[in-house]
């Protein structure tokens, strides 16, 4: 069975309005990367993994759900890249998220 990651973000610009993002991912990418840089299951980890946005096949990205302000109509998409450089022995993870947003038109 391949689990899902779903992700929700709500990005605030101040003084422009708000944007609200929804998507998902394939657990098993994650996963994979960390155990092949030598992460074990219960241990803490730390190192240096980057996992690109996905490919066109692999998925279509996220969908901006809704926004208010300068965004209230818009119609797009965006996509996640990670960088995580540490996990936790309770499996938190450390790093960075991009998100790269990709407008289409209007509602």
């Amino acid at each position: 069975m391949n689990q899902r990651i779903e992700t929700a973000w709500n990005l605030v610009i101040p003084s422009r309005g708000a944007m609200m993002l929804r998507g998902d991912a394939a657990a098993s990418t994650l996963d994979r990367r960390l155990v092949d840089a030598g992460f074990q299951q219960g241990q803490p980890w730390a190192g240096d993994v980057r996992i690109p946005p996905p490919t066109a096949e692999q998925t279509t990205g996220g969908q901006l759900m809704s926004g208010t302000g300068e965004f209230n109509m818009l119609a797009g998409r965006y996509e996640e890249s990670w960088q995580i450089t540490g996990v936790s022995a309770a499996g938190e993870l450390r790093g960075t998220i991009e998100l790269n947003t990709v407008s289409s038109g209007v509602r």
